[in-house]
C-alpha cells in the first residue's frame, strides 16, 4: 500500500464550490466587449485606405474607415429625426 486515500466516489473529497452566477456574468461581459474592440480593431485595419469622395459642391480624398462612420452617424441621426416627426404626426392626429 502506498498510504495515500482511495477515492471510493461518494464525496468525501474536498467540496467543490459552485461559480458565482454574478462572477460568470462579468466574465461574459468582458468576454463580449474584448470581442467587440478586437472587432472595431479590424474594421479599422482592414479599411483604412484612402478613398476619393466626390459630392455636389467639392471633392475630397477620406479615409474609407472615417466615410463609413460618416455615413453610419447620419443615417443613425436620420433614423431618429424621422422617427420623431412620424410619432409626431401620429398622436397630432388622435
Amino acid at each position: 500500500m502506498s498510504g495515500h486515500p482511495v477515492r471510493t466516489g461518494d464525496g468525501e473529497g474536498p467540496e467543490r464550490r459552485k461559480p458565482d452566477p454574478e462572477q460568470i456574468r462579468q466574465y461574459a461581459r468582458i468576454g463580449v466587449i474584448a470581442l467587440a474592440v478586437l472587432l472595431v480593431l479590424l474594421f479599422i485595419i482592414e479599411n483604412s485606405g484612402t478613398v476619393r469622395l466626390s459630392f455636389v459642391f467639392f471633392r475630397a480624398r477620406i479615409s474609407l474607415f472615417v466615410l463609413l462612420v460618416l455615413t453610419f452617424v447620419l443615417g443613425a441621426i436620420v433614423g431618429v429625426v424621422g422617427e420623431r416627426l412620424i410619432r409626431r404626426r401620429y398622436f397630432q392626429q388622435d
